[in-house]
């Protein structure tokens, strides 16, 4: 028998995306946010979620693409764990938790050209779910160690 990943399904804009359910700790929808002057773009502010302060990165601008045509109190925020914080990842809706057997997993090496904004270390590889592709993400690589430090440093205990 072979082994099984499974998979958190979101979408941004007409592309899926998945991460490991491991490194999920919980979705909730997006009620707004506080801006951090002088924050990176693809930083949208940061939230009080039950007395911590929860850094919110926006996973479409981060990977430079088009600006979501769903509406905020649509969206969804994914709160993952980065390092002693946790950051919540705004996107367009999730789908579903699916579960997807190695073998049908691409690396990246794999692939014969990415023509993509989404740096090649972050993905851990692409897989064929019905007719979907689904982009498989390393959360821990969506912000540089240079961008974790700055929001650690920026945002008080």
């Amino acid at each position: 028998m072979s082994a099984e990943s499974q998979i958190v399904v979101f979408s941004l804009g007409s592309e899926y995306f998945g991460v490991d359910i491991a490194g999920v700790r919980e979705i909730v929808r997006f009620e707004g946010c506080r801006n951090l002057p002088g924050a990176p773009a693809f930083i949208r502010g940061i939230i009080n979620l039950r007395g911590e302060l929860v850094t919110l990165v926006d996973l479409a601008t981060r990977f430079s693409m088009a600006p979501s045509s769903i509406a905020d109190d649509q969206r969804k925020v994914v709160i993952v764990q980065q390092g002693a914080r946790q950051i919540g990842i705004v996107v367009d809706g999730v789908s579903e938790i699916l579960r997807v057997a190695e073998e049908e997993i691409r690396p990246v090496e794999e692939l014969a050209f990415m023509e993509s904004s989404v740096d090649e270390n972050q993905i851990v590889g692409v897989a064929k779910v019905d007719e979907r592709l689904v982009v498989l993400l390393d959360l821990a690589r969506v912000l540089s160690e240079k961008e974790r430090q700055r929001l650690e440093d920026s945002i008080p205990e």
